[in-house]
């Protein structure tokens, strides 16, 4: 990916180009939209890994997705985060 431009990235190289910097300002609330969409197996378990990592430190990860069987291992507790 070195050298190219993002516009030239595959969908999955996009999807996580866009939770890095999502994450970078460190929202207390994190919001995502079919955040596994263009994701291989590898990918896919890659990002449950850093939003359950994310969602134990305290902070809220509110995802919408058709795909409930990929995402349940994200959603295993309640948002500890208090308004």
């Amino acid at each position: 990916a070195y050298g190219r431009k993002a516009k030239d990235y595959s969908t999955g190289m996009k999807e996580r180009l866009e939770l890095c910097l999502a994450l970078v300002p460190h929202p207390r609330f994190l919001f995502l939209d079919e955040p596994q969409n263009g994701l291989d197996p590898d990918g896919i378990a890659s990002l449950s890994e850093t939003l359950r990592a994310y969602r134990d430190k305290g902070n809220c990860v509110v995802i919408s997705t058709h795909l409930l069987h990929e995402i349940q291992v994200v959603t295993a507790g309640p948002c500890r985060s208090r308004i």
